[in-house]
Order: C-alpha cells, then structure tokens, then sequence
C-alpha cells in the first residue's frame, strides 16, 4: 500500500462515505465507534478467520455477533482513549490465544493448530503496520483508515454503528403480535433495550432466538442522517 498517496486521499474520502452512514468524523466519539466496528472487521474477520467460521466447528451466528460486539466494546476505549492508539496492541487484543470466545473455548483452541493461529497474527500485525505508518504522520488518518472498513461490507450495520438503532427498530417492528419471547424477556421494549446495550449483554439463547426470528436479515437503507443519539453506552 502506497501510504503516503492513501493519506492525502483518505480525509475527504472517509468523510464522505462515512457521513453516508451517519458518523461525523469530527467528533471523537463517533469516529471511536466507527473505528472499533472497522478495526475488528479488517484485522480479525478479513482474514482466515472467516474460514473458520465456515468450516465445521465454527462460531455460529449468534456466538459470532456476541465476539464482535464484545470486541468492538473493548477496542472502543483503546481507540478513544489512547492518543496515538497503539495498533498492534490492538491487533494484540484480537489475536491473543488465550482470548475466550462466548462458546468457552480458548483462541488458540478455536484456531486448532498453531499455524491457524499465526496466519491470523501475521494478518492483524501486518494490518498494524500499516495503522502505525499512517499513525507516524497523523493518528486521526490510521482511525478514519480503520472507520472506512465499515464501508465495505455489512459491518455498516452492526452494533456501534449509526444503523444499529434503526435495525432494532425495524426488527421489533415485524415481529408478530403473538410472537412468544425468550426465556428472560418480557416484550418489545426489555428486548430493544437489550439489544440496544449490545449483543455480548445478550444470553447465546436470546441472541439465537434473535436472529432466527429477523434480525440477520434486516437491513437499513442509506444514506442515515447524521445524529449523535445512536452511540452506545460504554
């Protein structure tokens, strides 16, 4: 990657694009959120990680949305907080192996040989790299970098981004009258909070039971307008 002729570019460009989906790259906070989404999209799931998750054994849907909204809560406070944010102990974060997953098995148990696990590493460091070349000439271009990940797959719509709200909404709004909630939640309104909170605060049972009945098929038009109520509580 031609770092140098990505920074001049990246500014107005993720600007943009991400506006489109409702992040004022201006504020700190919003482009924290964004950046987690985007940061736990290109080092963990744009890698072998996939392949695992494809392959007999692997994270289903829900255990699958519980890790990414766990680690999206996580990699936020390191990407607000820190200034510069260090980036391969971000990459650190995502690929240690002794990192429990919501099913109870350890990372490098999940990767099942430690050649999976150190393709997935050489992945997320490779990744970092590149963040802290970016991060040498300004730490804000590696977060816009990172955010603009978001843009190119679903991950527009996952929780910490703009679009989840709306995606709760329009969820709770197409179940039946007479739909009979999980064990633990007692309507529309204790389920939208919960989802709103995050998936990882979701039991395997309630994220399951959500998924089966629409959320992974529900999707929010763009562009979303921009507004700061999405942004969820740390």
């Amino acid at each position: 990657m031609d770092v140098e002729a990505v920074s001049e570019l990246l500014p107005e460009a993720a600007r943009e694009a991400l506006s489109l989906r409702g992040v004022d790259v201006e504020d700190p906070e919003q482009l924290g959120w964004a950046a987690a989404v985007g940061a736990v999209t290109h080092l963990l799931r744009n890698s072998v990680w996939e392949d695992w998750h494809s392959a007999p054994g692997g994270l289903d849907g829900p255990d699958m949305m519980r890790d990414t909204a766990a680690l999206t809560r996580q990699l936020r406070e390191v990407l607000v907080v820190e200034e510069p944010p260090d980036w391969h102990r971000v990459a650190a974060l995502l690929t240690a192996p002794h990192r429990l997953l919501p099913d109870g098995r350890t990372l490098s148990a999940y990767a099942r040989s430690e050649r999976g696990l150190q393709e997935l590493t050489r992945h997320a460091v490779g990744v970092a790299d590149v963040l802290t070349e970016m991060a040498a000439r300004d730490p804000r271009l590696a977060r816009l970098y990172v955010a603009m990940q978001t843009c190119r797959c679903s991950s527009e719509q996952w929780w910490g981004m703009p679009a989840w709200p709306r995606r709760v909404q329009l969820f709770l709004a197409a179940l039946p009258r007479t739909v009979h909630f999980p064990d633990g939640v007692a309507g529309h309104e204790q389920l939208r909070r919960l989802l709103l909170a995050g998936p990882d605060r979701l039991s395997r049972e309630t994220a399951s039971w959500c998924l089966s009945h629409g959320l992974d098929g529900t999707v929010v038009p763009l562009p979303i307008p921009l507004t700061a109520d999405w942004m969820p509580d740390r």
